[in-house]
């Protein structure tokens, strides 16, 4: 939840270096580049991430958790079923 409200809902993760560096040290090797093409996920994990979001809402200045989403990942989600 922290890395989407802080860095990936403003889109800056266009900004070459915003996200390289902290993806760096979170896994501890160098990347050359990091870009977001989807949100790839299951139903479970879009609950969660949409319950995080109506808890805070205030910091992506929106009034629903609908509104956040389509602000932020438009049609950029892939809901994927659980792997066989």
């Amino acid at each position: 939840m922290v890395v989407f409200r802080d860095d990936l809902w403003r889109g800056e993760v266009d900004d070459e270096g915003h996200l390289r560096d902290p993806a760096e040290d979170s896994l501890d090797v160098s990347a050359d580049s990091v870009s977001l093409g989807a949100l790839r996920t299951d139903e479970a994990y879009l609950d969660a991430l949409k319950a995080e979001i109506g808890d805070s809402l205030a910091p992506f200045n929106a009034d629903t958790v609908p509104e956040v989403v389509s602000k932020s990942l438009g049609s950029s989600v892939e809901v994927r079923g659980p792997d066989p």
